[in-house]
């Protein structure tokens, strides 16, 4: 298995998340109950709920309670990657 790099955009896209991560969450959970930009589910074609992946991880996702997709916009699953791998050393 072949490792790839992060780009510097993706570091600094984490450090932006880790450093915001308590105010990303109070957002998301003052938001929680106001309708914001759904996407469709490119599996099912339902609503997605936009969210947090997790509380320890304050990356937003959408995900489909449908059929159980997450979707990861451009670069976020690289920046929940980098976070978990800085986590674990």
């Amino acid at each position: 298995m072949i490792d790839a790099a992060f780009t510097e955009a993706q570091e600094r896209l984490a450090d932006y998340v880790c450093q915001q991560a308590d105010l990303i969450r109070r957002a998301r959970h003052s938001r929680s109950g106001a309708s914001a930009s759904l996407a469709h589910c490119p599996r099912c074609g339902r609503l997605m709920v936009h969210r947090l992946y997790d509380y320890e991880h304050a990356v937003e996702v959408d995900g489909c309670v449908f059929c159980g997709l997450v979707w990861f916009d451009k670069d976020k699953l690289e920046v929940l990657q980098i976070l978990i791998e800085r986590a674990t050393g």
